[in-house]
């Protein structure tokens, strides 16, 4: 199944935050050298993205301010579905929450009627996401 932006969802600490989210991805990178230590993973996997600022209670923007640093179990479902399958896998594991560097409140101003003001977050996973595909799986519980 290829995959489409409008069934991607996000569950971030076990409440979906699709509506506030318009860009969303897991990313892989070598870990530098001087980073790396012995007999450790090479490789470093993080959750980036782009969301809508709402300063509300409980919003996405709030779970950023009122938790950073703080580690949070995250499950990426790239093509939607209320269940893991072979043809849509979800993607889950724990991510520490960081503020984002640069606008995190505010921006320039639009006229437009659908304009908002978004920010940007990059969260490093503690390890590799597991790709689940089975709905019986203990990770999901």
């Amino acid at each position: 199944m290829h995959l489409s932006r409008r069934s991607l969802t996000l569950t971030v600490h076990g409440t979906s935050r699709t509506a506030d989210v318009s860009n969303c991805r897991i990313v892989s990178g070598a870990i530098p050298a001087t980073e790396r230590r012995l007999c450790g993973p090479t490789r470093q996997y993080r959750l980036q993205g782009t969301a809508a600022q709402d300063p509300g209670k409980d919003s996405f923007w709030d779970l950023v301010w009122s938790n950073a640093d703080e580690h949070v179990d995250i499950a990426l479902r790239p093509a939607g579905g209320e269940v893991p399958t072979d043809e849509q896998p979800w993607f889950i594991g724990t991510v520490l929450i960081g503020e984002a560097d640069g606008d995190l409140l505010g921006g320039e101003a639009d006229a437009a009627p659908g304009a908002r003001f978004v920010f940007g977050f990059d969260w490093a996973f503690t390890a590799k996401p597991t790709r689940v595909t089975d709905p019986q799986d203990e990770a999901l519980l």
